[in-house]
């Protein structure tokens, strides 16, 4: 589990602040067993290291920032499969992750990757 907080909303196009509903820390589950040791947060979408390597993605995905090769949105952790070894650092930018192997290879998608 790893603690975070947010108001879920996506993309809003209200920007007045008293309008935006605001929500304390909550917990995301993962379908394993593992530890998170890293997470990094884009705009829209979060990218989470966990201790065997594996990488996991959710939030926004329009331009592709989450690996999963679709433009799909996700709600919950997704491993990233297209990964072809374990990971060591994670990183998000604003509508892009990038990734790096412990074989030292960096994967990057999303915008301009």
């Amino acid at each position: 589990m790893t603690p975070t907080w947010g108001d879920g909303s996506g993309d809003r196009s209200e920007k007045d602040a008293s309008k935006i509903t605001t929500y304390p820390p909550g917990t995301v589950h993962f379908d394993c067993d593992l530890r998170a040791i890293q997470v990094s947060c884009g705009f829209h979408h979060s990218v989470v290291l966990m201790e065997n390597g594996d990488v996991y993605t959710f939030g926004y995905g329009q331009h592709g920032q989450l690996g999963h090769g679709d433009v799909n949105s996700r709600g919950c952790p997704t491993l990233v499969q297209a990964l072809p070894g374990p990971s060591t650092q994670v990183s998000a930018g604003s509508n892009h992750t990038a990734v790096l192997l412990m074989d030292g290879q960096v994967f990057t998608f999303g915008s301009f990757s």
